[in-house]
Protein backbone atom coordinates (compact mmCIF):
# COMPACT_ATOMS: atom_id res chain seq x y z
CA UNK A 1 0.00 0.00 0.00
CA UNK A 2 1.36 3.64 -1.12
CA UNK A 3 0.52 6.62 0.67
CA UNK A 4 1.05 10.31 -0.21
CA UNK A 5 -0.19 13.79 0.46
CA UNK A 6 -2.06 15.53 -2.15
CA UNK A 7 -3.68 19.20 -2.35
CA UNK A 8 -7.46 19.79 -2.10
CA UNK A 9 -8.67 22.92 -3.57
CA UNK A 10 -9.51 24.37 -0.42
CA UNK A 11 -5.92 24.98 -0.07
CA UNK A 12 -5.77 21.41 2.67
CA UNK A 13 -4.38 18.50 2.50
CA UNK A 14 -5.43 14.87 2.38
CA UNK A 15 -3.75 11.47 2.96
CA UNK A 16 -4.47 9.61 0.14
CA UNK A 17 -4.31 5.85 0.36
CA UNK A 18 -4.02 3.64 -2.54
CA UNK A 19 -4.86 -0.51 -1.83
CA UNK A 20 -3.99 -2.57 -5.01
CA UNK A 21 -4.90 -6.42 -4.99
CA UNK A 22 -3.31 -8.64 -7.84
CA UNK A 23 -5.21 -9.75 -10.26
CA UNK A 24 -2.17 -11.76 -12.60
CA UNK A 25 0.08 -13.51 -10.43
CA UNK A 26 3.42 -12.30 -9.40
CA UNK A 27 6.21 -11.78 -11.68
CA UNK A 28 4.29 -11.98 -14.74
CA UNK A 29 5.20 -8.83 -17.47
CA UNK A 30 1.82 -9.76 -18.98
CA UNK A 31 -0.34 -6.41 -19.27
CA UNK A 32 -3.89 -5.89 -17.46
CA UNK A 33 -6.78 -7.88 -20.10
CA UNK A 34 -10.34 -7.12 -19.95
CA UNK A 35 -13.03 -9.72 -19.82
CA UNK A 36 -13.18 -9.62 -23.62
CA UNK A 37 -9.66 -10.32 -23.78
CA UNK A 38 -7.89 -7.37 -25.68
CA UNK A 39 -5.20 -5.47 -23.51
CA UNK A 40 -6.74 -2.67 -21.10
CA UNK A 41 -5.25 1.18 -21.34
CA UNK A 42 -7.00 2.13 -18.22
CA UNK A 43 -8.45 0.36 -15.32
CA UNK A 44 -11.66 1.71 -13.20
CA UNK A 45 -10.39 2.86 -9.51
CA UNK A 46 -12.89 2.45 -6.69
CA UNK A 47 -12.21 6.61 -4.55
CA UNK A 48 -13.86 6.60 -1.06
CA UNK A 49 -13.43 10.14 0.63
CA UNK A 50 -14.35 10.72 4.50
CA UNK A 51 -15.46 14.80 4.40
CA UNK A 52 -14.51 14.89 7.75
CA UNK A 53 -10.77 13.60 8.44
CA UNK A 54 -10.17 14.34 4.43
CA UNK A 55 -8.64 10.77 4.30
CA UNK A 56 -9.06 9.15 0.72
CA UNK A 57 -8.52 5.36 -0.16
CA UNK A 58 -8.83 4.06 -3.24
CA UNK A 59 -8.94 0.94 -4.18
CA UNK A 60 -8.45 -1.65 -7.12
CA UNK A 61 -9.64 -4.64 -7.34
CA UNK A 62 -11.51 -4.92 -4.13
CA UNK A 63 -14.35 -3.49 -2.82
CA UNK A 64 -14.01 -0.22 -1.24
CA UNK A 65 -14.40 0.85 2.50
CA UNK A 66 -17.41 2.30 2.98
CA UNK A 67 -16.79 3.50 6.87
CA UNK A 68 -13.60 5.57 7.44
CA UNK A 69 -10.92 3.66 9.72
CA UNK A 70 -10.50 6.82 11.32
CA UNK A 71 -13.61 8.01 12.90
CA UNK A 72 -16.38 5.98 11.60
CA UNK A 73 -18.36 7.82 9.49
CA UNK A 74 -19.70 7.21 6.22
CA UNK A 75 -17.28 7.78 3.28
CA UNK A 76 -18.44 9.32 -0.14
CA UNK A 77 -18.07 6.87 -2.92
CA UNK A 78 -16.57 7.29 -6.02
CA UNK A 79 -15.46 5.69 -9.17
CA UNK A 80 -12.21 7.03 -11.09
CA UNK A 81 -10.60 6.20 -14.61
CA UNK A 82 -6.76 5.83 -14.37
CA UNK A 83 -4.49 5.42 -17.09
CA UNK A 84 -1.74 2.21 -17.33
CA UNK A 85 1.69 3.37 -18.11
CA UNK A 86 3.34 1.80 -20.87
CA UNK A 87 6.02 -1.52 -20.18
CA UNK A 88 9.47 -0.37 -19.94
CA UNK A 89 12.31 -2.67 -20.88
CA UNK A 90 14.91 -3.36 -18.51
CA UNK A 91 18.05 -1.47 -18.46
CA UNK A 92 21.09 -3.58 -19.88
CA UNK A 93 23.76 -4.53 -17.98
CA UNK A 94 26.31 -1.53 -19.54
CA UNK A 95 23.98 0.37 -18.56
CA UNK A 96 23.46 -0.53 -14.75
CA UNK A 97 27.44 -0.64 -14.88
CA UNK A 98 27.83 2.99 -15.86
CA UNK A 99 25.15 4.29 -13.52
CA UNK A 100 26.64 2.51 -10.66
CA UNK A 101 29.88 4.12 -11.65
CA UNK A 102 28.64 7.57 -12.04
CA UNK A 103 26.74 7.26 -8.35
CA UNK A 104 29.44 4.84 -6.41
CA UNK A 105 32.95 5.61 -6.19
CA UNK A 106 35.59 5.47 -4.21
CA UNK A 107 37.31 8.46 -2.46
CA UNK A 108 40.07 10.15 -4.05
CA UNK A 109 43.48 8.87 -2.51
CA UNK A 110 44.20 12.73 -0.90
CA UNK A 111 41.21 12.96 0.78
CA UNK A 112 42.01 9.70 3.01
CA UNK A 113 45.39 11.01 3.34
CA UNK A 114 44.02 14.12 4.97
CA UNK A 115 41.68 12.36 6.98
CA UNK A 116 44.91 9.73 8.30
CA UNK A 117 47.51 12.52 8.60
CA UNK A 118 44.42 14.38 10.96
CA UNK A 119 44.04 11.38 13.14
CA UNK A 120 47.62 10.53 13.55
CA UNK A 121 47.59 14.63 14.68
CA UNK A 122 44.58 14.30 17.28
CA UNK A 123 46.32 11.21 18.93
CA UNK A 124 49.76 13.16 18.86
CA UNK A 125 48.06 16.05 20.70
CA UNK A 126 46.51 13.62 23.76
Amino acid sequence: MATGMTSTAGGGRTLSFFTRSNPRPAGSGSPPVGSDGRRRDSVEVHSSRCPHCLIDVQTLGTAPPTICPYCRRTMVQSTLERTIAPAMAPPSPEEVKARLKAIYHPPHFIFGFIVAVGAVGLLACS
